[in-house]
């Protein structure tokens, strides 16, 4: 009898859960900074950051698929969005799952506006909890751009 309640006990902590984490991050929570460089520079930049604390860019695609707000109406000029992988953190009684996006549109005046949005799930056995916020992280990517930017001057 003992050991089917301890079947039991462990059958239901093992349980499966489902957790889809989207490549879209909505703007919740995001990390904005105005830098002064041609967008095109802004753009490699972005993607040597991302690489340098080791986030590999999976996907990218023009930003009036998922935004609907003012720039898109006024037709500002070139803009891309930036799709991480997604990383995977396992620990006792669960898991926690990353990814980053990049906004990345041109202002004027030879600056561009990078957004950063941070997405983190974690994953135990019956519930699932979702964060936008990680300063820590962000800060240290935006300022790695803004030395990318400065060192190809």
């Amino acid at each position: 009898m003992k050991r089917s309640w301890f079947l039991i006990l462990l059958l239901t902590l093992v349980g499966c859960t489902t957790v889809t984490i989207p490549g879209y991050i909505q703007d919740q929570y995001p990390y904005k900074r105005n830098v002064y460089g041609e967008f095109d520079q802004v753009l490699k930049a972005t993607v040597k950051a991302f690489e340098a604390y080791g986030w590999q860019i999976t996907n990218s695609s023009d930003p009036a698929l998922y935004e609907q707000g003012k720039e898109m109406a006024q037709g500002a000029g070139q803009q891309v969005l930036l799709f991480t992988d997604m990383r995977e953190h396992n620990f006792f009684i669960g898991t926690n799952y990353y990814r980053l996006n990049a906004y990345v549109r041109s202002l004027s005046n030879g600056e561009a506006e990078v957004e950063l949005r941070y997405f983190k799930m974690t994953s135990l056995p019956f519930k699932n909890f979702s964060h936008y916020r990680h300063d820590k992280l962000v800060g240290r990517i935006l300022t790695r751009i803004e030395k990318e930017l400065n060192s190809e001057k």
